[in-house]
C-alpha cells in the first residue's frame, strides 16, 4: 500500500471521523421537530419514506437502503408510527411486505425540519454542493458511498465470523 497516498490525505480522513464521532453523539438525541420531537436518524428515516413514498417501498427496502439491521429498523419505524409520523400499510394481496408512507404529522414535521437544515446548518453545504459540476458531485457521493462500504464490509465480515459453521449434536 502506498503510504504517501494516506500522508496526501489524512486531513481528509480525519474530518470525515470526526464527524462520524460527533453525530454518533448526537443522532439518537430527540432533538427535531416543532409538535412531535425526533432524532435525526428518525428525521433521515422519514425524510427517506417521504422521498419514496409513491414507490410503495416495503420495510426491508429502506432497511437495506439506509444500511440498517431489519430489526433495528423496525424500532425506529416502531418509535414513528408510535410518535404518529408514519404509518404502515399492506397490499392488497401481500400480507408479508410492509409498506411505510408518512403521515400528515410527518410531512409537516419533515418539511419544517428540511426548511430548517437548509436556511440554518446545511445552507453552507448546499452552497458548497452547488458549486459543483455533474462530474464533481459524481466524486464526492462515490468517496462518501466508499466510506460507508468500508464499514458495510466491516460489518458483514463480523456477521460471518459470529455465524455457526459447524453443528453440534444436541
Amino acid at each position: 500500500m502506498d503510504t504517501n497516498k494516506i500522508e496526501r490525505y489524512q486531513k481528509l480522513f480525519e474530518i470525515m471521523y470526526r464527524v462520524e464521532n460527533i453525530y454518533s453523539q448526537i443522532c439518537r438525541d430527540e432533538m427535531l421537530g416543532e409538535e412531535i420531537h425526533f432524532s435525526p436518524y428518525e428525521a433521515q428515516i422519514l425524510l427517506s419514506i417521504s422521498i419514496h413514498s409513491n414507490e410503495l417501498k416495503n420495510m426491508h427496502w429502506y432497511a437495506e437502503q439506509m444500511g440498517l439491521s431489519p430489526s433495528c429498523f423496525t424500532k425506529y419505524i416502531k418509535r414513528l408510527t408510535s410518535k404518529g409520523l408514519v404509518e404502515k400499510y399492506y397490499l392488497k394481496g401481500n400480507r408479508k411486505n410492509i409498506v411505510l408512507q408518512v403521515s400528515e404529522l410527518g410531512m409537516k414535521e419533515c418539511r419544517i425540519v428540511s426548511q430548517f437544515a437548509c436556511e440554518t446548518w446545511m445552507k453552507e453545504i448546499l452552497t458548497e454542493l452547488d458549486s459543483l459540476n455533474d462530474k464533481e458531485l459524481a466524486t464526492v457521493e462515490r468517496i462518501i458511498f466508499l466510506w460507508g462500504k468500508k464499514y458495510q464490509d466491516l460489518l458483514n465480515m463480523k456477521e460471518e465470523a459470529s455465524s455457526p459453521t459447524e453443528l453440534i449434536p444436541v
